[in-house]
């Protein structure tokens, strides 16, 4: 799958998950868990089994952090990665 296709499934379930507008544009640098890098826990779990879901993929408690997870470019990146992942 390509980066593209995966941003544009992971735009979508963030539209879904915090209501944002169809037509209003999400920057890749979208803050998605506390712009400090902490996290909301509901926030957290509700992204992560939303993504579990979408792409068929497991992650560990070890890749819960703010690297993978902060903002839409970080998640993307990280989605990748696990969907390259024998």
């Amino acid at each position: 799958m390509s980066r593209n296709a995966i941003r544009r499934r992971i735009e979508a379930l963030v539209r879904r998950l915090y209501n944002a507008e169809e037509d209003e544009p999400l920057s890749e640098e979208l803050v998605l868990l506390g712009e400090d890098g902490s996290f909301d826990s509901v926030a957290a779990l509700q992204l992560l089994l939303a993504v579990e879901e979408e792409f068929g993929i497991v992650v560990q408690d070890e890749e819960i952090r703010p690297e993978n997870l902060k903002s839409l470019s970080c998640l993307t990146r990280f989605i990748e990665g696990k969907l390259c992942e024998p």
